[in-house]
């Protein structure tokens, strides 16, 4: 190519047919992020909802139809993924999915065979990293937020923490009383902190991780146990400490209003901890201030990221986030 004698254009075409799977947690949300820049750059879109919380897409649907959108260029399809999902993945040309590793894994290797793109949204073992010279304080208060928001329910919710061991103690006892604090309830007053998991089989899968972390020598500082006073499938928000590798916990998705503490000597072993076991969507480390974010060893990958991304406001000095 000459310098002046030839042109390069770039021309942007649509993917053609967009699959999105969307998760029960975000359904308005996750509707609106996923499908309507598809639609806008030009695709149509095949989505299935999940079944628990499907009215929130249907509804989304019926006002884009009301505003004008051409029938069928956006199609909802209702049924278990199990059943629907391999059929959405191989007529796609690109598959959006939002949901569990085990199943984004599955669909990776799916669509690898037919050479298609597509973005995958997982969950993970998240960890928050808790400096030593944090304000403990702020810092139990947003882990309070930060593990047991929707019940815990969330890609985004923090299942580990890693603190000092200068400051573990005292961040422990408060994060104790903290958590206590929350008020459970299943009214639409908006009086309850928490509120219910969204299935049998997800309590049975938070019971199962505590009573096994439990068993392998953990201790439960507070909460521990379901909660079928105030409805069938309310589990009270959790803290453990001494939870061992033998444990579910330690390695596996919980998914609920459960979070293990542990403690760490020097900021290097806590990004290693942070970062070596079970993927995480949305890591946070807790310094108290944003410089101190900046100090983090630049010898680690993870620590780069939090020092050039990490932007907190000032009223929430103790969250720095950064990509996993």
């Amino acid at each position: 190519m000459l310098p002046v004698l030839t042109k390069t254009a770039e021309n942007r075409h649509p993917k053609g047919v967009v699959g999105v799977i969307s998760p029960w947690n975000y359904p308005l949300a996750l509707t609106a992020m996923d499908v309507l820049p598809a639609l806008a750059a030009g695709n149509t879109v095949v989505q299935k909802p999940d079944n628990q919380t499907a009215l929130s897409a249907l509804w989304l649907h019926e006002l884009a139809a009301e505003a004008g959108l051409p029938a069928d260029v956006w199609q909802v399809v209702l049924g278990r993924g199990s059943v629907i999902g391999d059929a959405i993945v191989d007529e796609s040309d690109y598959v959006c999915f939002t949901g569990s590793t085990p199943t984004g894994k599955r669909m990776a290797g799916q669509i690898a065979g037919q050479l298609t793109s597509y973005s995958l949204e997982l969950g993970g073992k998240n960890p928050m990293v808790v400096l030593p010279d944090a304000d403990i304080s702020k810092a139990a208060s947003g882990a309070v937020t930060a593990c047991f928001s929707s019940a815990g329910q969330l890609c985004v919710a923090v299942e580990r923490i890693y603190v000092h061991e200068s400051i573990h103690d005292e961040f422990v006892r408060t994060l104790a009383e903290r958590t206590k604090e929350i008020t459970l309830g299943g009214a639409l007053n908006y009086r309850a902190d928490v509120g219910s998991l969204t299935s049998q089989d997800q309590l049975d899968t938070v019971s199962s991780h505590v009573d096994d972390a439990r068993a392998a020598g953990a201790t439960v500082v507070t909460g521990g146990r379901p909660r079928p006073d105030i409805g069938p499938l309310f589990y009270e928000p959790t803290v453990l400490t001494g939870v061992t590798e033998k444990a579910k916990l330690f390695r596996e998705e919980t998914f609920g209003p459960v979070v293990s503490v542990y403690s760490y000597s020097d900021v290097d072993e806590a990004i290693a901890r942070a970062t070596t076991r079970s993927s995480a969507s949305t890591p946070a480390c807790g310094p108290a201030t944003p410089a101190a974010a900046r100090r983090w060893p630049r010898g680690s990958r993870r620590a780069r990221s939090t020092s050039t991304r990490a932007t907190p406001p000032r009223s929430a000095p103790w969250a720095c986030r950064w990509a996993a």
